[in-house]
């Protein structure tokens, strides 16, 4: 479990420092992963893994795979953590701390297609229109309504913003976006 434990703990810092995730997909891996570890911990007496890295197939991972499917999570929540160990024995296999990659025998189950949700131009405008710009929030409120809205920026991505990232005159933001990657946006004259 060590060795496990150690693995996990530089391929985090590979996530941090090389491939510059964000901290919320950083701490969802290190959620699919550390349960994995547990039921790896849980499931040792039956002699399928020797506590070892080297030792986990794909049969481990499918029977791993079987006991979150028996306990009901749906195909969107099985794909995220079967992407997660995708990439941790991906990691893995690069390091050379495993001969082999058990995850190429895995085939995640198809998601279901959904349309997108949308509003009708009416609900926006009511939606735009809701704060109250006789206050300090609310004129908080609307300006961050109008920006999302003319911008189509991630609400995450809004909240980094800094007064020093936004130009007036050219009406554009420069926005930090997933990977620390930026880019500017524009905003239009009215948000």
């Amino acid at each position: 479990m060590d060795d496990l434990k150690r693995a996990l703990n530089d391929y985090f810092d590979y996530l941090e420092t090389e491939r510059r995730y964000s901290k919320n997909t950083i701490m969802a891996y290190r959620n699919d992963l550390e349960y994995f570890k547990e039921w790896l911990k849980n499931h040792e007496q039956e002699g399928s893994w020797q506590n070892d890295l080297k030792s986990i197939n794909h049969h481990i991972i499918r029977k791993f795979l079987n006991n979150l499917n028996g306990h009901g999570y749906e195909k969107r929540s099985l794909n995220r953590k079967i992407a997660t160990l995708r990439s941790f024995f991906k990691y893995l296999t690069r390091q050379e701390l495993i001969d082999s990659n058990p995850m190429v025998h895995i085939i995640s189950p198809k998601s279901p297609k959904s349309l997108p949700k949308f509003m009708y131009e009416y609900q926006v405008e009511l939606l735009l229109n809701s704060p109250d710009t006789d206050t300090q929030i609310g004129k908080r409120d609307k300006a961050i309504m109008e920006i999302l809205y003319a911008s189509g920026i991630r609400v995450g991505e809004l909240v980094e913003i800094r007064k020093r990232d936004i130009d007036m005159e050219m009406g554009t933001i420069n926005v930090t976006g997933k990977g620390n990657k930026q880019r500017i946006v524009p905003i239009g004259s009215y948000a």
